[in-house]
């Protein structure tokens, strides 16, 4: 699996690598996900691989704004499943 940014040659990550997003949050949860859309649709896919969690998002909406959602269902996963950031 590809889990790292590309490195240009400024050497500082992008935050991007192969048409996947990847993220650090707040609370150190990596995320690294896709999204995409047309008129009629938009989906969104992260993996959580230090949890193991996959959310899988589809909407017939031609604008949606995921933002607010996926990191409550995170939450939410995380709380029900006893997942959470692993112990350094």
């Amino acid at each position: 699996m590809i889990v790292w940014s590309l490195l240009p040659w400024a050497g500082e990550g992008t935050g991007y690598g192969i048409g996947w997003r990847i993220v650090l949050d707040d609370e150190g949860n990596r995320w690294i996900g896709h999204g995409g859309g047309s008129i009629g649709g938009t989906t969104q896919l992260w993996l959580f691989p230090d949890t193991g969690l996959i959310i899988a998002m589809a909407s017939n909406l031609t604008e949606l704004d995921y933002e607010d959602v996926l990191p409550k269902l995170r939450t939410l996963f995380d709380r029900n499943q006893g997942h959470g950031r692993k112990a350094k």
